[in-house]
């Protein structure tokens, strides 16, 4: 039986009037390759009737996304998200699907970042109920790392950073409160060393003892201090006389210095650089015989404290700098082995 391209085009208005519009999208997909190149006006209607039938095919398949979606099927949801972006023919339409395809497909990365990071996750919260807090920490850092950089796991990663700035606040705490009772008993070395252990796992989550290691630090610093100017006189550089000048040529350095001339000449000089480079330089120096003695009394923590302070006072061509670094090695050596 021979069928024209009418045939085919009254029976996909039947599918089209039965609301059948994928019946109807076929039978006008026939009537389009049956009707004549030259019948311009008969193919126009087929292809405005065709694209009626797509566009409420999309709007189908677009809902049947969306149900899906509710029901927690993101993957079936994303193939009918899919299949509705390949029949609409309305931009309008398919600037939306494509909005909602790139959500859901975030919500399958989603998942299987979740996944990945389970094991860990389960892990740590066995570790927090058993109150193996160093534990927990590892393995709740460890999911951290993955997430923090990924904006569709954001409940997930302040979920991480909450859990990990109270653990952080234990176990630095820890530390810190048995670095106040060294404190309290003059030992110094001690304390240094439970603030070392405290600065190797610190980082931002702890935010509330951060600054209190940081107040401690200064406090057995004083001490220390304090304690070294009884013992020992270092004629005109003592400590506190190498601080306080240090202070008077930073101020003057960086706050007069600059101020009659113009920096950017070639030529120009700040006239106090040659007192300040003096002043840091006798400072270090003070720093590194603290350093030493404690290197002689076996108190290893707080000579490492003042080589670092003293290091970072000098310029790395200075000979002096190439010393301190040395003893600066050897201490870490000691700490390995």
């Amino acid at each position: 039986m021979f069928y024209s391209y009418q045939n085919f085009f009254e029976k996909a208005v039947e599918y089209m009037n039965e609301k059948n519009y994928g019946q109807a999208k076929v039978e006008f997909e026939k009537a389009l390759s049956a009707v004549s190149i030259k019948d311009r006006k008969n193919k126009k209607e087929i292809e405005q009737n065709l694209e009626i039938c797509r566009n409420e095919l999309s709007k189908q398949h677009f809902q049947y996304g969306l149900n899906l979606l509710e029901s927690d099927e993101p993957i079936d949801s994303l193939d009918e998200f899919n299949n509705a972006m390949l029949l609409s023919v309305d931009s309008e339409d398919r600037k939306k699907m494509q909005k909602k395809i790139d959500e859901v497909e975030k919500i399958i990365q989603k998942e299987k970042i979740l996944e990945r990071i389970q094991k860990n996750l389960e892990t740590g919260e066995n570790f927090l109920n058993s109150k193996e807090y160093s534990e927990a920490y590892v393995e709740l850092k460890e999911a951290y790392e993955i997430v923090k950089n990924l904006t569709y796991m954001k409940e997930v990663k302040k979920d991480l950073e909450t859990k990990l700035e109270e653990i952080g606040n234990y176990l630095i705490g820890s530390y810190v409160k048995k670095a106040e009772s060294f404190i309290e008993k003059n030992k110094f070395d001690e304390a240094f060393q439970e603030l070392e252990f405290a600065s190797s796992i610190i980082d931002p989550f702890a935010k509330e003892t951060i600054s209190e290691l940081e107040k401690l630090y200064k406090k057995v610093r004083s001490k220390v201090i304090e304690c070294k100017l009884k013992e020992e006189d270092f004629n005109d550089k003592t400590l506190e006389k190498a601080i306080e000048k240090f202070e008077d040529a930073t101020d003057l350095y960086y706050r007069f210095g600059f101020s009659e001339d113009n920096p950017f000449n070639p030529k120009y000089e700040n006239k106090f650089e040659k007192i300040y480079f003096e002043a840091r330089k006798d400072l270090a120096t003070v720093y590194e015989k603290i350093a030493d003695k404690y290197m002689e009394q076996d108190k290893v923590a707080i000579a490492f404290k003042f080589y670092n302070d003293s290091i970072l006072l000098l310029e790395e061509s200075d000979p002096v700098w190439s010393e301190i670094s040395g003893k600066i090695e050897i201490i870490q050596k000691l700490k390995r082995s």
